[in-house]
C-alpha cells in the first residue's frame, strides 16, 4: 500500500470517528463528501488494474482543486451560519411531529403523479412494443425503452414511492388511504422493476433514508437490517440480469487485474469506483475543445431537444477518452469539459455552498421540504465520484416533482395550522 492510500484511509477513519463526537452529524455534507472522496482516492492509488497509470503532479493538482473547492464551499457557508441555533436530530423529529400536515393535499398530489406515471408507462410500452425485462436481451433493450416526454415522466417513480413513505410517516390513522397508497407503492415499484433501472431506485433509497433519519424515529438497527439486505439483493438481481453471460472471472480478466484471481469478487466494485477518477485525469490531458455550458447544463439541452443536434453539429462525443470501456468520469468532468480549470475551481465551490445552505437551513428551521431537498443533495454527493447528477434531466425532473409537491403540501399545511391555532378556530394545534 502506498503512503497516499494509507493517508487517505486514515483520513476516512478520522472522519468516521468525528461523527461520533457529541453534536456531530454523520450526514453533514462536508463529512459525507470528504469520506467518500478520500476513500475513492485511496482505492484509486492502489493501482490494482493494468488500466490504471501513475498520476503526474498536474493530475493530482487538478483533482485536488476540484475536491478542495467543494469542501471549501461547505466550510464558507458553515462560517456564515455560526451563531445560528442548530437543532439536534431528535429535536428536528419533534419539530416535524408537532406540525399537522394537510394529508389531503399530499394524497391527491401523489395520486395525480401516479396517474401521470401509469399513462406514460403504458404510452411508452405501446410506442416501443416491449418491456425490457421480458425481452431476450434485457441488458441491451433497457437503454432503448425511452420516448420523448413520456419517458421522462416514467422517471417520477422514485418520487411517487417517496411521497407514499412521507404519508405513512407524517399522517396518523387514515388506514383506507394508506391501503390505497400501499397499493400505489407496490404497482410503481413492481412496474419500474421491469425497466431494469437501478439509478432511480437508488435515489428513492437515499432520499427516504435521509427523511426517515431527520423526520422520524423509525430508523433503528433492527428495522434497517431487513430493508438494507433486501435492497442490496434487488441491486444484485438487476445487475445479474444486465450482465447475462458475464461472470466475475470474466470481469477479472477483462479488467486486467493485478491481484490474485481468488480475489476476483472485488473486481467489479473496485473498478466501478476507481475508473471514474482515472477517466477524469486521463481525459483532462487530452481535451482540446470546451462545451461552455453544454455539459454542465445538459438537462436543459435534453429538455429542449438541442442536445443531439448540437453534439452532431460541433462533433462533441458523449464519452471521449474512455479507458478499457469504462464510460464515467466523476462530477468534475462536466465542469472541466465546459470551462477547464476555471470550471473545476469555481463550480464545485458553488455546489458545495448550495448544498451546505440547504443543510444548515434544515438544521435550524426543519420542514418536510428542506429535509427532502437535502436528501436529494445527499444523493448528489454520494454519486459525485461517479457522475454529475445535476446534469441529468431525469434527476432534475425528480427534484422538480419533489419540490413542487412538498412545497404545495407545506403551503397548505401552514394555512391549516394557522386556522387551527387562531382563537375561534377548530382548536389549538397539538403535537400528533
Amino acid at each position: 500500500m502506498s503512503g497516499i492510500s494509507a493517508l487517505c484511509f486514515c483520513v476516512c477513519l478520522g472522519v468516521l470517528a468525528s461523527a461520533f463526537l457529541r453534536g456531530s452529524d454523520l450526514l453533514s455534507p462536508g463529512r459525507l463528501f470528504g469520506f467518500l472522496w478520500f476513500l475513492a482516492i485511496g482505492l484509486t492509488n492502489l493501482k490494482l488494474s493494468a488500466f490504471q497509470y501513475d498520476w503526474s503532479f498536474q493530475d493530482w493538482l487538478l483533482l485536488s482543486i476540484g475536491v478542495g473547492s467543494f469542501i471549501l464551499g461547505t466550510y464558507m457557508v458553515s462560517v456564515v451560519w455560526i451563531g445560528e441555533p442548530v437543532l439536534s436530530a431528535r429535536a428536528m423529529r419533534r419539530r416535524i411531529a408537532s406540525v399537522t400536515i394537510d394529508e389531503r393535499v399530499l394524497f391527491r398530489l401523489t395520486m395525480i403523479v401516479f396517474l401521470c406515471y401509469v399513462v406514460s408507462y403504458l404510452a411508452s410500452y405501446l410506442i416501443k412494443g416491449f418491456i425490457p425485462l421480458l425481452t431476450p436481451r434485457p441488458s441491451e433493450m433497457r437503454t432503448k425503452f425511452t420516448v420523448f416526454a413520456f419517458g421522462l415522466v416514467v422517471h417520477a417513480a422514485p418520487a411517487i414511492m417517496f411521497f407514499v413513505l412521507q404519508y405513512f410517516v407524517l399522517v396518523k390513522g387514515r388506514l383506507v388511504k394508506k391501503g390505497v397508497l400501499g397499493l400505489v407503492f407496490l404497482i410503481t415499484a413492481g412496474t419500474y422493476l421491469f425497466l431494469l433501472q437501478r439509478f432511480d431506485y437508488a435515489i428513492w433509497a437515499v432520499v427516504s433514508f435521509v427523511f426517515l433519519y431527520y423526520a422520524s424515529g423509525y430508523l433503528r438497527l433492527r428495522t434497517l437490517l431487513v430493508p438494507v439486505l433486501g435492497f442490496a439483493g434487488l441491486f444484485y438481481w438487476i445487475q445479474s440480469l444486465r450482465l447475462i453471460g458475464h461472470i466475475e472471472y470474466y470481469i477479472y480478466y477483462v479488467s486486467r487485474m493485478k491481484i490474485d484471481i481468488s480475489f476476483a469478487v472485488v473486481t467489479e466494485p473496485y473498478m466501478y469506483i476507481v475508473m471514474n477518477l482515472e477517466n477524469f485525469v486521463h481525459g483532462s490531458k487530452l481535451l482540446e475543445q470546451y462545451g461552455f455550458g453544454y455539459y454542465t447544463f445538459n438537462f436543459i439541452m435534453s429538455l429542449t431537444g438541442l442536445k443531439h443536434w448540437l453534439a452532431e453539429y460541433f462533433s462533441m462525443p458523449e464519452n471521449p477518452f474512455m479507458t478499457g470501456g469504462y464510460n464515467t468520469y466523476s462530477f468534475l468532468w462536466a465542469y472541466y469539459r465546459d470551462f477547464g480549470v476555471l470550471g473545476v475551481g469555481l463550480l464545485p465551490l458553488v455546489l458545495g455552498a448550495a448544498i451546505s445552505t440547504v443543510y444548515h437551513s434544515m438544521r435550524t428551521r426543519p420542514t418536510i421540504l428542506n429535509i427532502s431537498l437535502y436528501g436529494l443533495a445527499v444523493f448528489v454527493i454520494l454519486i459525485s465520484f461517479f457522475h454529475n447528477a445535476l446534469a441529468m434531466l431525469q434527476f432534475v425532473f425528480i427534484v422538480t416533482v419533489v419540490y413542487l409537491v412538498n412545497a404545495s403540501v407545506l403551503r397548505h399545511s401552514h394555512v391549516l395550522n394557522e386556522m387551527t391555532s387562531e382563537p375561534g378556530g377548530k382548536g389549538m394545534l397539538t403535537p400528533r
